[in-house]
């Protein structure tokens, strides 16, 4: 599993590890799932362990994977030449930038998500959420942990994380 500083866990999140079927097509489960991949189009998703589209990743907090993909992802020519998502100036001194100083280099989870496009394996999140994103302030000045950020199912602390996710089985 790779985990970011900033990631709460649930307290079974273990046990749920132990007794997770991980989907035979996927790159990873990732125990956080923002808000946007809990609410897609304006349609609520439902509970469980989804399967997520999208071009990229966003929120690469607490990710498990098998140890196969995991290295695959590495070893990527995209991961090693990665220098961040495209400036919003379009500024090619950005990047030049970046190479100079690779603790400027931002944006790991779009690598992450367009290698696992290229690879052709799946993407599933944990719903609700068993991580929070409890970093008030970005190290990397990308906002606070609020909005699309978090979480928006939060599993609660306090209930059984089996029961949350697929209720009473």
């Amino acid at each position: 599993m790779t985990v970011q500083d900033d990631s709460l866990f649930h307290p079974d999140s273990g046990s749920f590890i132990d007794r997770l079927e991980f989907p035979s097509n996927a790159a990873f489960v990732s125990f956080y799932t923002p808000k946007h991949y809990s609410i897609i189009k304006g349609q609520e998703k439902t509970t469980g362990v989804n399967r997520i589209r999208t071009r990229s990743l966003w929120g690469a907090c607490a990710l498990l994977w098998t140890r196969t993909t995991l290295s695959q992802v590495v070893s990527h020519p995209r991961a090693n030449t990665w220098i961040g998502a495209k400036p919003k100036s379009g500024n090619p001194a950005v990047y030049q930038n970046r190479k100079e100083n690779p603790h400027l280099i931002a944006n790991s989870d779009t690598a992450i998500g367009m290698i696992i496009n290229k690879i052709g394996l799946a993407m599933y999140f944990v719903d609700p959420s068993p991580v929070q994103h409890i970093a008030e302030h970005s190290t990397i000045s990308h906002g606070g942990n609020g909005g699309r950020r978090n979480c928006w199912r939060c599993a609660d602390f306090e209930r059984p994380l089996w029961e949350q996710v697929y209720g009473a089985l």
